[in-house]
């Protein structure tokens, strides 16, 4: 079965004589499309678009054929074309010709990667593994699963045992569902914390709530409290511009009003802010916007915030080393653990002012 990104291609493919193709519509393809195609077929050619959504929604709908025990094979079209412009040149036989030359999923991503020389030095080395792990958990066929170990432990240069491990450690992480917030308490809506009603459960945007409470995302309130600040008090602008940018935000939201504000300026009003931003940001501006509370502890907050950002920066760079090390060799674990010790003592410098959580 061919799996298409869109109902045109479908329709393309099956005016040239092609029928045994299906889409996801628009989507991605759902771990109950993938058991439903299952049910038909074991071998799976993705066709998808050529570039970078592409190639993301090729492995995503990959990792769910896999994990149902599918075949799954790669057809990579020359640039520029997608199924229907192919077909529309090339005939059913061009695409016949091109299912022949197909490659398997995951010696397609391995591919990229080596392309891309992410297998040349130690940190891309990790990262690299990084994006082969999610695919070899997924692999529920065992021969399969045990074919692509070898072909990833040949490829990036590690031991099987090494992935072995990573894989048994690696588990997909659970995140359990936040209690929602005490009447009135710091958690609560900013309504109720200024004694008004607070709005009805499926108003008050319940998913972006649990995420930010979630435990050891402290330094989301940081960018929050940041991004707060700058809305009211334009002056601490440069100040914080200098200091981060809009990738040092992980909330993908407050991200977008940062990036706002970055190239309209600190002078940007409301309007102009929302006319770059989609729903969900607009919405979390205006609430950002009605928050004017403790901004005479605006310096706190600032210095506070950059510290706890600059602190998680450190941090993850620690775990990034934790990662490299099994991947080293001697000469390599002496300069990280090098490394380690001097964040180790930054770090341990910040912890005597570290900021409190400001509200």
């Amino acid at each position: 079965m061919l799996v298409v990104e869109g109902y045109f291609d479908v329709l393309r493919l099956i005016g040239a004589g092609i029928e045994s193709v299906v889409a996801p519509m628009g989507t991605a393809l759902t771990e109950e499309q993938a058991k439903l195609v299952r049910r038909y077929t074991q071998r799976v050619f993705l066709l998808y678009d050529s570039d970078k959504a592409g190639l993301k929604a090729t492995f995503r709908s990959g990792d769910e054929l896999l994990q149902q025990g599918a075949s799954v094979q790669v057809v990579t079209l020359p640039e520029g074309e997608d199924p229907d412009t192919f077909v529309r040149t090339h005939g059913a036989r061009g695409l016949e010709a091109q299912l022949s030359s197909s490659i398997d999923v995951f010696e397609r991503k391995i591919q990229i990667l080596e392309r891309g020389g992410w297998f040349a030095d130690l940190r891309r080395k990790r990262q690299a593994l990084d994006r082969l792990l999610p695919t070899l958990r997924a692999t529920s066929d065992p021969l399969t699963r045990d074919m692509y170990l070898g072909y990833a432990s040949t490829a990036a240069g590690v031991s099987r045992e090494m992935l072995e491990r990573e894989l048994a450690n690696a588990r997909p992480r659970v995140v359990r569902a936040a209690r929602p917030p005490a009447p009135g308490g710091p958690d609560a809506h900013p309504r109720e914390q200024r004694g008004q009603p607070a709005p009805p459960p499926d108003v008050q945007r319940v998913r972006r709530a649990d995420r930010r409470r979630v435990a050891g995302e402290r330094a989301i309130g940081a960018e929050r409290e940041l991004v707060r600040v700058l809305l009211h008090r334009p002056n601490y602008f440069e100040q914080v511009v200098e200091r981060v940018g809009s990738d040092s935000f992980r909330d993908p939201e407050l991200r977008r009003i940062f990036a706002a504000l970055v190239v309209l300026g600190a002078d940007a009003g409301p309007e102009a802010l929302a006319e770059r931003l989609d729903a969900d940001s607009v919405e979390l501006l205006q609430e950002l916007l009605e928050e004017g509370g403790g901004l005479d502890h605006a310096d706190e907050a600032v210095s506070g915030s950059l510290a706890l950002l600059h602190e998680r920066t450190l941090e993850e760079r620690m775990s990034e080393i934790d990662r490299e090390l099994p991947l080293a060799n001697s000469e390599e674990k002496d300069e990280l653990t090098r490394e380690k010790m001097q964040l180790t003592d930054e770090l341990r410098r910040l912890g005597g002012r570290r900021w409190k959580q400001f509200r």
